[in-house]
């Protein structure tokens, strides 16, 4: 009786770090003096490649070889395909010839059992058998579980990895309950994980929470998948209404900035960025209260943005004062409030100034030329009207003096 245990390495999700545990925990256990073969069933290829193999679909004999000759009941010489690495395990290369042979097991007898009928005449010579499946729950991937004696699913703490486990776990215990009594479930590996994140917090939370019912190893049993599925779908309608937001506030953040950066604008364009401020400002709010990180955007505090934009409409206001009252300017009362009002818009220029603003569009862009030149007419007026009260002053004597030599 041989003491090798085959090990599935398995998650339908791609990306989530199989195939590089299958080679980190190979070369482990080959430094612990254990012999360690390695079998390659994702027709990718991405564990031969990992190994070095830098062209596997040049090979002659691969897994695909090897299973073929299974299937057609030839005899497979000792060591056939299998090539022995530096780092001092063994691996049975795959390629894409796999995908071909995949396919055709679906006409083939006993398909499930076509890869343990190879497994089970090369076990006695390792210690341990790691098959690196391929990101999905296909025919060669059922092979795989039918053909171990364990799985280790690697799964990054994130609900795009975890949300399929309800499934995989299912097949697991169908392929336990109808084809392979002994499979077991090693634990879930987390990979890749930023312990900083909430979202990663929690998911490994619930993963925790679930293998500890019945003691740290999770059997299909114990493993609360539906509990774990209704903790992970939360997340992820919490990461949805998150990036939900984070859209928002990046589409408002873009359409201001189209805004900012027009060569000239008008005074629509002006409410409407003010506007955009004021649901930028709600949309960051927003973000705060809940506690999540601000997205990168180019307008995180858009009050400045607003700011300048009021005063625009504000000098727009003061520029059609300027115009409206220039043209009826007669008393000195009126020349003194055109040249408030053409005061306050040097003011207004200056501010734009001092605050890099871009000074906008106007009907009277040099309002200091004009109350210079209110101020000369306001003085000219000021001259005639004490000439006219010296004059009427002057005649008033003249007459007082008539009447009085008229009365002798």
């Amino acid at each position: 009786m041989d003491n090798c245990k085959v090990i599935a390495i398995t998650n339908q999700k791609g990306g989530v770090g199989k195939t590089t545990t299958t080679v980190n925990l190979g070369v482990g256990l080959a430094n612990e003096g254990a012999r360690v073969l390695l079998v390659d069933a994702d027709p990718q290829g991405s564990l031969t490649v990992s190994l070095g193999i830098r062209n596997p679909d040049e090979l002659s004999v691969s897994l695909a070889t090897v299973l073929q000759r299974v299937i057609e009941d030839k005899p497979i010489e000792e060591g056939m395909g299998i090539i022995q690495h530096q780092e001092g395990v063994d691996i049975l290369p795959s390629n894409i010839e796999l995908s071909g042979l995949e396919i055709s097991l679906f006409n083939t007898m006993s398909r499930e059992f076509v890869l343990k009928g190879y497994i089970d005449g090369v076990r006695r010579n390792y210690d341990y058998i790691l098959i690196d499946c391929m990101p999905s729950l296909g025919m060669m991937t059922i092979n795989s579980l039918v053909a171990a004696d364990s799985v280790i699913i690697p799964s990054q703490p994130n609900f795009l990895s975890t949300k399929g486990l309800n499934l995989l776990m299912r097949s697991i215990a169908k392929i336990r309950k109808q084809i392979n009594p002994r499979l077991n479930i090693d634990g879930i590996l987390l990979t890749m994980v930023d312990s900083r994140t909430n979202n990663a917090k929690d998911i490994i939370s619930s993963l925790r929470s679930s293998s500890k019912k019945r003691g740290s190893t999770p059997s299909v049993k114990n493993a609360d998948t539906k509990a774990l599925y209704k903790r992970v779908a939360a997340l992820q309608k919490t990461a949805e209404q998150k990036e939900a937001l984070h859209s928002s506030i990046r589409d408002t953040d873009a359409k201001l900035y189209a805004l900012e950066t027009m060569p000239s604008s008008t005074a629509i364009q002006w409410q409407e960025a003010i506007e955009l401020c004021q649901q930028l400002k709600k949309l960051i709010a927003d973000c705060r209260k809940k506690q999540w990180p601000l997205p990168a955007i180019r307008y995180a505090e858009p009050d400045e943005v607003q700011r300048k934009y009021v005063h625009y409409q504000t000098m727009l206001a003061v520029d059609q004062e300027i115009s409206n009252s220039g043209n009826f300017l007669s008393s000195s009362k009126q020349y003194k409030a055109f040249v408030g009002l053409c005061a306050k818009q040097v003011s207004n220029i200056e501010l734009c100034s001092k605050s890099n603003w871009k000074i906008p569009g106007l009907s009277n862009p040099n309002p200091n030329q004009l109350m210079q030149t209110a101020k000369q007419e306001m003085g000219k007026k000021e001259r005639i009207r004490k000439l006219k009260a010296k004059l009427i002053l002057a005649a008033a004597i003249v007459v007082l003096r008539r009447s009085k030599c008229s009365n002798y």
